[in-house]
């Protein structure tokens, strides 16, 4: 459905967004948003589209729905600017996961959203976010296509792709951050992050595979 209607960055915009329920929460009174609810009202019929609520949603108390806004607008315009597609997704390097996950939005919506933070800010995603979303969203769609089409071929390709990425910061890689157990990429971040919810944050040290392993005198495992 995408890729059909790639041609049009507006079809894109409005069937992501209406899709999303997002357009119920954008002004009424703009002429454009008017015009991305007419696409989709015509969209959703030619393509049978359900739209969520924009209930279901969980939005930030620093921007809202904007943020959730523009991450769509911003997918869109990667869709149109033919980064996305299954061969892209699957044979990249995490490079380009920060490119595709950074494409610049239009002025139109630079001007719009930034009313609620730095403009900058709606422009282009930082990298600490873009390999946040590569690692929660490129990589799961790696395994998943493994998972269908039955083969190892990309099971390989994810894990080099956590090796090319960088590490993630947030609040249990940062518990990490000392010279011994530093992280240099996000498959070793993701170790961590396992690490933490499983065992230290459940007080399960005696149980820990990490912890057993210094004591008996082995070295860091990655």
């Amino acid at each position: 459905m995408l890729l059909r209607e790639k041609r049009s960055v507006t079809n894109l915009e409005a069937i992501m967004l209406g899709s999303a329920g997002l357009l119920d929460l954008l002004p009424e009174d703009d002429d454009y948003i008017e015009m991305l609810r007419r696409e989709f009202r015509r969209l959703s019929c030619k393509y049978n589209i359900v739209p969520m609520s924009a209930h279901e949603w969980s939005f930030s108390a620093n921007y809202g729905y904007c943020e959730h806004t523009l991450r769509l607008v911003q997918l869109a315009a990667c869709y149109h600017r033919n980064c996305i597609s299954n061969d892209s997704l699957l044979n990249n390097s995490g490079k380009f996961a920060y490119f595709m996950f950074s494409a610049p939005t239009s002025d139109y919506w630079v001007e719009l959203l930034s009313g609620l933070a730095n403009k900058r800010y709606f422009i282009f995603l930082s990298q600490v976010l873009a390999t946040k979303m590569a690692v929660n969203v490129l990589i799961p769609f790696i395994y998943t296509h493994d998972y269908i089409e039955q083969t190892d071929d990309y099971n390989m390709r994810a894990m080099e792709l956590l090796y090319d990425l960088p590490g993630e910061e947030n609040r249990y890689t940062k518990l990490w951050g000392f010279d011994i157990f530093a992280i240099h990429s996000a498959f070793e971040s993701q170790g961590v992050i396992q690490l933490s919810v499983e065992y230290c944050r459940r007080g399960r040290c005696d149980e820990c595979p990490l912890r057993k392993m210094i004591i008996r005198g082995g070295k860091y495992p990655w």
